[in-house]
């Protein structure tokens, strides 16, 4: 099973950009991500360590940053591999803090599609449409007892203007007293994701029944 987890660890690099740093500093930064981003893709359930991934996470962001500004420009495998870090560290980050907390301002879809999906896939994550309105489709990951919903803005990507923001809102039924819940209200700007909710071992997942959206910034219409 050890042997099984470095591998599919391998995979975070090797499935990007197949390659080795030229200096030792890298490929030891590179090592460390991988055995953090392995340890989060192995085991989402568990909240605790969810806790610690996301605190490493945050503290490789300025590492990986530094390093970047001391590598000569004649390593561009260097380079190649660190930026390939930054990107995993970034979706890691984006997972990791939500659900510790800390709401992040959304993501580009490039960075889930191209590089969150594929490391998921390799270790044994699903992930399906569950709701969707005119701007908006919702996605449920899961893997094991774990389970987390992001919201992808399929609109373009703008620069200006009002960025095609898209407001949605998710309410989840309760059967007990007949009648919708809890519910998440949040932004998204277009052609990035946002995290929506989830469930670990800590965390009651709770099903979205009914979502909602409008273009713009502004909430008042699901008052």
């Amino acid at each position: 099973m050890k042997k099984l987890f470095i591998c599919l660890a391998v995979c975070l690099f090797v499935s990007v950009h197949p390659m080795h740093a030229q200096s030792q500093v890298v490929q030891d930064l590179a090592n460390a991500v991988t055995d953090m981003a392995g340890s989060f893709m192995d085991n989402p359930d568990h909240h605790s360590n969810t806790l610690k991934i996301y605190k490493s996470a945050d503290e490789f962001k300025s590492l990986i940053d530094e390093l970047y500004s001391q590598v000569p420009p004649s390593a561009q495998e260097d380079y190649r591999m660190i930026s390939n870090m930054k990107r995993i560290v970034k979706c890691l980050d984006f997972i990791t803090a939500n659900i510790a907390g800390y709401s992040r301002g959304g993501i580009d879809s490039g960075e889930i599609e191209s590089v969150l999906n594929p490391i998921l896939d390799s270790f044994g994550w699903t992930w399906k449409v569950i709701h969707f309105t005119e701007d908006i489709v919702f996605y449920e990951y899961g893997k094991d007892n774990f389970r987390m919903v992001l919201a992808k803005n399929i609109l373009p990507k703008k620069d200006i203007g009002d960025f095609n923001a898209v407001a949605f809102s998710c309410d989840t039924w309760d059967p007990k007293w007949k009648r919708y819940g809890s519910s998440v209200r949040r932004i998204v700007f277009g052609g990035n994701y946002q995290f929506v909710d989830y469930g670990d071992d800590e965390t009651k997942y709770k099903k979205i029944s009914r979502v909602a959206s409008i273009r713009g910034t502004s909430f008042d219409s699901f008052k």
